[in-house]
């Protein structure tokens, strides 16, 4: 059996699929997630959902994470 080899044939285009609007974000924008409107249980759970859909959409250290001062959730804001 013999595999043809061929250039010059591109990569499918990745979707990215995501709850939060980070590649949609200016630098300094910022967003609430609640607690009550999520997934996670609890906001340590919650924290490192938003942190890693972060890091994974824009890198390592583009987002800081503030947690409300009521409780309730966090503020999201995109920093690089």
């Amino acid at each position: 059996m013999t595999i043809a080899i061929e250039k010059n044939v591109p990569p499918p285009v990745t979707k990215y699929r995501t709850l939060y609007p980070f590649r949609q974000m200016a630098v300094d924008d910022s967003f609430v997630v609640l607690l009550a409107d999520s997934r996670c249980e609890t906001l340590v759970g919650l924290q490192s959902t938003l942190t890693g859909a972060g890091r994974s959409a824009l890198g390592s250290g583009a987002v800081r994470t503030r947690q409300l001062p009521d409780g309730t959730g966090f503020r999201v804001w995109r920093v690089a």
